[in-house]
């Protein structure tokens, strides 16, 4: 039992996670009308090109018709991350630590409110729908998917579970930084927020499944950190002194993935 109070130390310096959707998105830093109006642009790369049995000896009206796509809009819509925090009020700013919070799980945030609302709608191209596959059957299926409809590098997007089975079953690699890719060099998201994803309709996954689902390039656009902070006071309801500061660092969001959604339903176990 100790005979005195604790000698404080300075807390550990903690790196951030590796791999994640920010270690293999374009992440953009800049305007702070992002979290008015969220962004959009004009996307080149949606589509695949086509052949076309064209001899040169027939007449123009016995020509096949060409086929004409339109150029894609990408847009995503703003929404909010933040970190709060509260303690007791020792006269520093503990606005830093919340901003801290923010900046080493906001992936975690990004990722979750991506599967919430991006991959809402996704086409499910599990061959035998219902039927999980394994992770390694997945994959191909996605990137087979991904190969026929993207000319780009596709992203898949999986929880760090999913992907640990995925390296197991040798369908995966990673480089020196630990960001993951499949060996045809797909990039991996393998985010702690893509845990327990829902369905392409809205629905949780079963016991024992997990759903894996594919984009197109990935960006992500965010205004600057704002903190706020609320130092002690009276509290209204009591009258009473109230000695506990709340700290608040806040940031908006805009994500877009291009050209291709998809989803797969796999199995959790290693059969």
């Amino acid at each position: 039992m100790p005979l005195a109070n604790p000698v404080y130390i300075e807390a550990p310096s903690v790196a951030p996670a590796a791999g994640g959707l920010y270690a293999v998105a374009n992440v953009i830093d800049g305007d702070v009308h992002v979290g008015v109006s969220g962004v959009s642009y004009l996307s080149e790369n949606c589509g695949v090109a086509s052949s076309l049995d064209d001899p040169a000896c027939l007449t123009a009206e016995d020509r096949a018709e060409k086929t004409f796509g339109e150029i894609d809009v990408v847009s995503g819509d703003p929404f909010a991350v933040y970190k709060g925090v509260t303690c007791t009020w020792m006269v520093d700013d503990d606005s830093e630590w919340a901003r801290h919070g923010l900046e080493l799980t906001e992936h975690i945030a990004v990722e979750e409110a991506m599967w919430a609302h991006v991959f809402t709608g996704a086409t499910d191209i599990t061959p035998a729908p219902g039927t999980p596959l394994t992770v390694a059957q997945g994959i191909a299926v996605l990137e087979g998917y991904a190969g026929a409809n993207y000319g780009g590098v596709p992203v898949l997007h999986m929880d760090r579970q999913i992907a640990s089975l995925g390296l197991a079953q040798q369908s995966l690699t990673f480089d020196l930084n630990y960001t993951i890719t499949t060996k045809q060099g797909a990039l991996v998201a393998n985010g702690g927020g893509y845990l327990g994803m829902n369905d392409p309709a809205g629905n949780p996954p079963d016991a024992g499944e997990a759903w894996i689902y594919l984009t197109g390039a990935v960006t992500v656009v965010r205004t600057p950190v704002i903190t706020t902070r609320v130092i002690p006071g009276t509290d209204s309801t009591t009258g009473q002194h109230v000695n506990v500061q709340s700290a608040l660092a806040e940031r908006m969001i805009a994500v877009t993935a291009e050209c291709i959604l998809a989803a797969v339903l796999v199995e959790t176990e290693i059969v």
